[in-house]
């Protein structure tokens, strides 16, 4: 509480799922051996509160009691192919059969689960004809010297430092062999790619922990946590409250900002690790290609293990193309459209890196119009599939016109979303197979699992997608990256951009080629020169030095820490004068602003921000706090240390 400015109440409440309480229920004892045990509810109905109030503890003992929920929490098992291919040959298999079949000589194995839901009664009838059975070895894999020192050298917290496909994984599950272990991973589409994994390797008592459980499973996974009956939990960021002693906790993809909640109760999932580990004494492996620059420096400086781990193979060239000096195929590089050619020529698969949503942005370029919210200070998305145009600030959607309503003239679209990509792509490659993957689209973890493992099969040739399919994916079959959008948020007045963009570029190059022969191309127009010579080599080290010295220069972290202070309000004076009298009462520290926020209307209401640069953060959000306790609680947001200050 007191490293993030909260109540201490507030985090204590995150320890406990918020339907627990459905599930306890409390019981009247009596203490003599002529009295029994009744629900509270019965012995209310039958004696009175009044009895019970009088009797407490001398007559009568209450109780408490955890109830199971009416769920069964699947411990699955794994399946694989017992039948030799010649056998198989010879079988006379029904449809769906043989597609359990086809899917099992690709995957190898696969939870029982999974394929009952998938395959439905063929599961069980070729079970019955031996031809699938379980597991009953676990799979063990041979590490590497470079793994197996980065095992040995392990201390109480350790990074593990590698690129993308080097078998950083490999080195926490070795390393979860024998241990209690939580291991953290930033996205729910991730959690089961890992289950699986944790299944194949440790075996045991595997249980999972996210928001998107039913709320009966989460409290019955919390339960099995709590009571020791599981081995390993796999989870995301709020799995790290589960209250209980792990040997171990594995923080995969340690730099992503998903392990940092800003609103509600504010918290870094990663600190709260840390912490633990004071605490509590577990172990702790940070893991990443990309790490937090605080956790590279201490690392470099002998604070904590340093464990680098190298790519058994070559990594992927990188090509870079200024969009400015190429000709174009519907907004897409002449040089890009002839690579997938003769990428989709060999049987392979591209991903397609976009930040943005949607197909582009709607202006007029008669007098200058453009589509923009009415409650913030955004331009809103043109949607072409829904025919809306969006806000992806507060989600408002107002039916798509194509006439400016300023002089009547045409609108235009531009800017490269996803689904704008997805649109030229189809136009460029009509015989390809081409999906996107968005928030648009993904709704829930498991659709998105489905199109990379549609990916991995050929279903799909080309996969377009923002954000989301850079984080921890491996599918062998994609040898073409084609990464785009990034420019604005070099532009950004934030600090924290230049590593971020760095971050997104060296994650989605990490897509390509997982056995090698990857190629990775970066659109851009003008990106600086400098930077460009780090991306062009993917040399993470290079660019974390330089980038350490220009935060030490400007006093950034990791070498002052940082409180960001908003506030909105409806009316913009109000908003500017509350913050700047809050701003010029802080003394311990450097001010910076206050000033309108990088948006600076957001759902209607006004914001102005400003960071302090401390040596005490714990001090500087105390005296904080002390100044905003004169206005009303309402509209202020202080966040330390965030990821970034958009």
């Amino acid at each position: 509480a007191k490293k993030f400015g909260g109540k201490i109440e507030e985090y204590v409440s995150l320890h406990y799922p918020s339907d627990l309480d459905d599930y306890e229920e409390i019981f009247v004892e009596g203490t003599s051996l002529f009295e029994g045990e009744w629900k509270l509810e019965e012995f209310l109905e039958e004696r009175s509160l009044k009895e019970l109030l009088k009797n407490v503890g001398s007559g009568f003992v209450v109780k408490g009691r955890m109830k199971r929920p009416r769920v069964k929490v699947r411990r699955e098992k794994r399946l694989a192919l017992k039948a030799s291919l010649s056998e198989i040959l010879q079988l006379d298999l029904k449809e769906k059969e043989r597609e359990l079949i086809d899917y099992l000589l690709m995957e190898g194995s696969a939870g029982a689960g999974e394929l009952f839901e998938k395959f439905g009664s063929a599961v069980g009838k070729l079970i019955e004809r031996g031809i699938v059975g379980e597991i009953e070895e676990m799979e063990k894999i041979e590490l590497r010297e470079d793994q197996k020192k980065a095992i040995e050298g392990m201390g109480k917290i350790s990074l593990v430092f590698g690129p993308t496909g080097s078998g950083k994984t490999e080195v926490y599950l070795k390393a979860c062999e024998g241990k209690r272990c939580l291991f953290l991973v930033p996205e729910v589409a991730l959690v089961p790619q890992v289950y699986r994994r944790v299944i194949k390797r440790l075996g045991g008592s595997v249980g999972i922990y996210h928001s998107y459980l039913s709320r009966a499973r989460r409290v019955e996974e919390w339960i099995n946590a709590v009571s020791g009956k599981t081995n390993v939990l796999v989870g995301t960021r709020s799995a790290v409250f589960v209250p209980t002693s792990w040997d171990l906790i594995v923080v995969d993809e340690e730099h992503d900002e998903s392990y940092y909640q800003g609103e509600g109760v504010v918290y870094d999932a990663v600190e709260v690790v840390k912490t633990i580990s004071e605490i509590e004494g577990s172990g702790v492996i940070l893991g990443s290609a990309t790490p937090r620059l605080e956790d590279y420096r201490d690392a470099r400086e002998g604070k904590i293990a340093f464990l680098k781990i190298k790519r058994p193979f070559e990594k992927p060239r990188v090509e870079l193309i200024d969009l400015r000096k190429e000709k174009k195929r519907l907004g897409i590089a002449e040089r890009v459209v002839k690579k997938i050619e003769e990428i989709l020529s060999k049987n392979m698969a591209v991903m397609f890196f976009v930040r943005r949503k949607g197909f582009g942005r709607a202006f007029c370029e008669r007098c200058g119009y453009t589509v923009k919210c009415d409650r913030c200070d955004v331009t809103m998305t043109y949607h072409a599939h829904r025919g809306v145009f969006k806000c992806h600030i507060c989600g408002k959607e107002i039916e798509a016109f194509q006439i400016c309503p300023v002089c009547g003239s045409p609108l235009r679209l531009k800017g490269t979303g996803s689904e704008r990509i997805e649109w030229a792509l189809k136009k460029l490659f009509p015989e390809a197979s081409i999906a996107r993957a968005d928030r648009e689209v993904v709704s829930r973890p498991d659709r998105l699992i489905d199109l990379l493992d549609d990916l991995e099969r050929g279903y799909i040739d080309i996969l377009v997608g923002t954000k989301m399919i850079v984080k921890g994916i491996d599918v062998p079959r994609v040898k073409l990256m084609v990464i785009s959008d990034l420019d604005e948020l070099l532009s950004v007045p934030d600090y924290t951009g230049r590593l971020r963009v760095f971050q997104l570029i060296v994650q989605a190059a990490g897509r390509s080629g997982r056995s090698g022969g990857g190629e990775v191309i970066v659109q851009h127009r003008g990106m600086d020169e400098d930077f460009l010579k780090y991306v062009e080599n993917l040399d993470v080290e290079g660019f974390y030095e330089e980038e350490l010295e220009r935060r030490k220069m400007f006093g950034y972290p990791p070498f002052n820490d940082i409180v960001h202070v908003l506030y909105s309000a409806s009316r913009r004076e109000v908003a500017e004068e509350l913050i700047r009298e809050v701003a010029d009462s802080i003394e311990i520290g450097e001010v910076l602003g206050p000033s309108p926020h990088i948006i600076p209307r957001i759902k209607g209401k006004h914001t102005y921000h400003f960071i302090v640069k401390t040596a005490d953060p714990g001090a500087t959000m105390e005296e904080i706090r002390r100044s905003i306790s004169r206005f009303e609680k309402r509209g202020w947001k202080i966040l330390p240390n965030p990821p970034s200050l958009m």
